[in-house]
């Protein structure tokens, strides 16, 4: 797949990654022509309505059929939770997502753990939750879930390949909780459970409203678009990497 990635990035005007890592990941420092368009939500949508978060609950969010997140949900059911339920006994976790698998439904009936399966709006999930757990171990792009539960200003521990995800261009780091092993994760769960304030995380939701908007991204590719049609006056300044 790199082969044929870098392949079409050589013959192509300009490359589109959604990504810093991705982008580095796939061209280095090669000098090709490239621009990052990254995903966003609709913070306008993805807002809380509580003045207060709720106690006790960690949640992961996401399709419950795509692979990094089977696996990412059962190393929190199967290990991580268990853990953290040393210190903090009334400790839950909350899978939320459609289509789960035999065997995260199985984890459904671990103690403390709740798979729901499809939900109408994951906002309601999000709004109680006191922190959410996103431990991917493998995977790519920018991962959807952490933005919107930053916008819903949850606190948000991840593990260093979900965290780097939301690198901006220019060196920003997301506000949340880097994990870099299961040990690390637990006492970081551990410490944020216990934690007596419950206020929403601003900061979080300000981080996703300046780097992660729709609007703002749909507006960066259509200019990318006009340039790939072949406007020469846009070109050099889209394909720079300091865009």
């Amino acid at each position: 797949t790199l082969r044929v990635e870098k392949r079409a990035i050589r013959d192509a005007r300009c490359s589109v990654f959604v990504s810093c890592r991705d982008r580095d990941t796939v061209i280095g420092n090669s000098g090709a022509r490239s621009t990052i368009v990254p995903n966003g939500v609709d913070v306008d949508f993805w807002k809380r309505s509580s003045p207060e978060r709720g106690h006790n609950t960690i949640v992961f969010t996401g399709a419950m059929d795509y692979r990094p997140n089977v696996d990412a949900a059962l190393h929190l059911c199967e290990e991580i939770l268990p853990a953290v339920r040393r210190s903090v006994p009334d400790a839950r976790v909350l899978i939320v997502g459609r289509d789960p698998t035999p065997r995260l439904r199985a984890a459904g009936r671990k103690p403390g753990v709740e798979v729901t399966g499809f939900v109408e709006d994951v906002r309601t999930y999000l709004e109680p939750a006191s922190v959410f757990a996103a431990p991917l171990r493998f995977g790519a792009g920018i991962q959807n879930k952490l933005l919107e539960a930053m916008a819903m200003e949850v606190p948000v521990v991840a593990s260093p390949l979900a965290a780097d995800g939301l690198r901006t261009e220019d060196g920003q780091r997301p506000p949340l909780d880097v994990a870099e092993d299961q040990d690390r994760f637990v006492a970081v769960l551990v410490k944020r459970l216990r934690d007596p304030d419950t206020a929403p995380d601003a900061a979080a939701r300000s981080f996703v409203r300046d780097n992660f908007v729709w609007s703002r991204s749909g507006a960066r590719l259509s200019r990318v678009l006009q340039e790939a049609a072949g406007n020469a006056e846009t070109r050099e300044v889209l394909c720079s990497p300091s865009l």
